[in-house]
C-alpha cells in the first residue's frame, strides 16, 4: 500500500510541498507505526469492531461494550446503550443488549458481501490504474529539479561507460 501511495502521489520527503491530506496521512502513519488500520487514531487498537461507530436506535447515544458479572453466569461481551447504562431510563429506554460476536459477524458479512464483491473490487482496481496512468500536474520547481537531477545522472552514466 505504501509503495502504491508513493507511485500515485510522490515521495513524502518534502513536507513543505505536501498537501494537507498528505501531511495528515504522514502524521497518522507515524502514530500507528506505519499501519493503515486500527481505531482510534491515537495508535491504540480497539478490541471491539464497532466502538465509536454504533449508535442506539432509541436515543442516538453511543453503544458501549459491557460484560455481565458472575451472577448472570456469563462473561460474554455485549453492546449496550451507554446512555441507558450511565443515565438510566429517563434518557434512554433501550435496555436491550446485543452480543458482540453476533454484531461483528453481521458487519463483517455485510462488508464481505458488499465491498469485497468481485465487481466492486474490479471497478476499484480499474479506477486506481486509470488514476495512476493519468498524468498529474507537477510543480514547475519540482519538475526543473528533477530535470537537473536527470541530466546529472546522465552525465555520470556517460562518464562511467567511457571509463569502461
Amino acid at each position: 500500500m505504501e509503495a502504491l501511495y508513493r507511485v500515485a502521489y510522490g515521495d513524502e520527503s518534502t513536507p513543505d510541498q505536501a498537501t494537507p491530506l498528505e501531511r495528515q496521512r504522514s502524521v497518522y502513519l507515524r502514530g500507528t507505526s506505519g499501519r493503515l488500520w486500527g481505531r482510534p487514531a491515537n495508535g491504540v487498537e480497539s478490541r471491539w469492531l464497532l466502538t465509536g461507530f454504533s449508535r442506539c436506535g432509541w436515543c442516538g447515544g453511543m453503544m458501549e461494550v459491557r460484560t455481565l458479572d458472575a451472577r448472570y453466569c456469563s462473561r460474554e461481551p455485549l453492546y449496550q446503550c451507554a446512555s441507558y447504562v450511565r443515565r438510566g431510563t429517563t434518557v434512554s429506554a433501550n435496555r436491550l443488549a446485543l452480543p458482540a460476536a453476533l454484531a461483528h459477524d453481521a458487519v463483517l458479512d455485510a462488508i464481505e458481501a458488499d465491498l469485497l464483491h468481485p465487481d466492486v473490487v474490479s471497478h476499484a482496481i480499474h479506477q486506481t490504474v486509470e488514476d495512476l496512468q493519468r498524468p498529474h500536474a507537477a510543480d514547475p520547481a519540482q519538475t526543473a529539479g528533477l530535470k537537473d537531477e536527470l541530466e546529472t545522472l546522465d552525465g555520470q552514466m556517460r562518464n562511467l561507460t567511457a571509463t569502461l
